[in-house]
């Protein structure tokens, strides 16, 4: 008896939770409806199910909708296209109106309009990188990868570029000046002083006659090269200049050879040493020349300018040479020869003029030019040379 009991109650159970999922629009009556019993809803007529003409006999009545004679309609209808408008509609498939016109007609609203016009308020353009040369610096302990930050300009700058304002380089992760004696170099290797070098073992400018470039290398006129040789910088460590007897010019730390002048004017190389020459009793400098029209002797020493170097001769521009006669230099004293009553006259420009000869200013009057003005009235002739009376022996 129980067992009877359990098996009805299960029953109603089933049959309760299936009428709950059936689709009860299939009992609606309308003209030429079947208005069968209650298993036509869902399960497929048998062929006595229904009396009359339109019966349902297919399989598939489950989920289609009756027509207004009580058939199926078959012509585009199917089990997945079933909607709620069906059931008022005579059967028509809702698939347009869920497929077409509410979601492909709504998604360009939703969707393409919204999202380009939205794209640049939610996406601002990115930034450009901070910290790469020619960018902007980056915060913190690191603002460049590489290189200097330029304090002026707030950029990174490449190393060894030039950074903002003059003579100012990115040099070891830091904006300096350069180009001084002892700075870092310039771009292109280039230094502020034409007579500094800049050294390529640590790309510092270094000045004249300092060790540069590695071992046996001075900076000489500009430039790292080596030293000792003649005419070139003089070595800072062993033998400054190694030709036989050269010598180190201390005034610009040059090797001159031997019995070459040095770069002082009246100092000759001589034994490895610049020693002073060409001035009165001095010996000759180099090429047997002597300074200040000084004339150098057989004896390689140097007379003063003026001297008597024979007969008729005087030192004059460095050499010896003929004088008295006019057109000659003057001889010794400033004399020029002629016959006691008759001399000629030492003009001011250091040549002689023959007796009553035109003076620079003035006559040569037996030995002196006379009458100009300012100078002594002559003794003949035109007292002064311009008509007016002597005065105190002097021309006005």
């Amino acid at each position: 008896m129980k067992s009877i009991r359990l098996a009805a109650v299960v029953g109603f159970w089933t049959v309760a939770f299936a009428a709950c999922s059936n689709d009860f629009s299939i009992f609606e009556q309308s003209p030429a409806d079947d208005g069968g019993p209650q298993t036509d809803g869902t399960l497929p007529e048998s062929g006595s199910g229904e009396g009359g003409g339109n019966r349902d006999g297919s399989a598939q009545d489950g989920t289609l909708s009756d027509s207004a004679m009580g058939g199926d309609v078959t012509s585009g209808d199917g089990a997945t296209n079933d909607g709620a408008g069906e059931a008022s509609s005579g059967g028509q498939d809702s698939s347009a109106d869920t497929m077409v016109t509410d979601s492909a007609g709504d998604a360009p609203v939703d969707s393409p309009v919204d999202s380009p016009s939205d794209a640049p308020k939610d996406s601002p353009p990115d930034a450009p990188a901070c910290g790469v040369t020619g960018n902007a610096c980056c915060a913190g302990a690191t603002p460049c990868t590489s290189g200097c930050c330029d304090p002026q300009t707030s950029k990174c700058v490449g190393d060894a570029q030039n950074c903002q304002g003059t003579n100012i380089i990115c040099s070891k992760g830091t904006c300096s000046p350069c180009g001084g004696t002892g700075n870092v170099c310039c771009s292109g290797a280039s230094c502020t002083s034409a007579s500094d070098c800049c050294d390529p073992t640590d790309n510092t400018c270094v000045g004249p006659a300092l060790a540069c470039g590695g071992t046996n290398q001075v900076c000489f006129h500009g430039a790292c090269s080596t030293c000792g040789g003649n005419n070139r910088g003089c070595c800072l460590s062993g033998t400054a200049c190694t030709g036989a007897g050269a010598c180190c010019d201390s005034a610009d730390s040059t090797c001159v050879a031997n019995n070459t002048d040095c770069s002082t004017s009246g100092n000759l190389c001589l034994n490895g040493s610049c020693t002073k020459c060409g001035g009165s009793t001095e010996m000759c400098c180099a090429s047997s020349q002597c300074t200040n029209g000084n004339c150098c002797q057989g004896n390689n020493t140097c007379l003063l300018a003026g001297t008597t170097c024979g007969t008729n001769e005087v030192c004059a521009a460095g050499s010896c040479q003929a004088c008295g006669a006019a057109g000659d230099v003057c001889c010794a004293g400033n004399k020029c020869s002629g016959v006691p009553t008759d001399m000629g006259c030492c003009d001011t420009n250091g040549t002689c003029v023959a007796n009553n000869g035109a003076c620079a200013s003035g006559t040569c009057e037996n030995g002196t030019c006379c009458g100009a003005s300012g100078e002594a009235c002559c003794l003949t002739g035109k007292a002064c040379a311009n008509g007016a009376a002597c005065v105190a022996t002097k021309c006005p």
